[in-house]
């Protein structure tokens, strides 16, 4: 803004798009990401792909350095919650006591005891995963941007 306002468009021209590159990477890297529970399932959303799982599909969770929800065979590590401190590794399925008090554990419980309290429904459904689209064009259109501009 402060070099648009001096007059200076070949320097914003050349550092604009690559201060934008790392500004829209940190937003997508620690802004976007989240995690959704709600009645009809779990939404894991990532920087780059959003997963849907339907608590039919869910059959557990991981704790580890991160948290990751297992749907059958798939794992699908949610970007939204803080890293552990140090690597706990205990694996929650249904059924199972869980006592901790991070972020990252607190959600672990909670997705553990609704799968808990669903136990004995049908364990099928189908994991649908999709591109976030819009955050992968405005990455590489900035990523182009920019080496467009460092050799102009």
């Amino acid at each position: 803004m402060l070099l648009a306002l001096s007059g200076d468009a070949y320097l914003l021209l050349h550092a604009g798009p690559p201060v934008l590159l790392v500004a829209a990477g940190i937003w997508a890297a620690f802004w976007l990401p989240s995690l959704e529970a709600d009645e009809d399932g779990v939404v894991v959303r990532n920087p780059l792909r959003t997963h849907r799982m339907p608590w039919s599909a869910v059959t557990g969770v991981v704790v580890d350095w991160q948290l990751a929800v297992l749907a059958g065979s798939r794992k699908v590590t949610v970007w939204a919650l803080p890293r552990e401190a140090r690597p706990v590794r205990s694996y929650m399925r249904a059924g199972e006591d869980v006592t901790a008090t991070s972020a990252t554990a607190v959600a672990a419980r909670l997705i553990t005891e609704e799968l808990e309290s669903r136990r004995g429904e049908p364990t099928s459904g189908e994991v649908r995963t999709r591109w976030n689209v819009v955050v992968v064009l405005v990455l590489a259109a900035l990523a182009v941007a920019s080496v467009v501009s460092l050799f102009t």
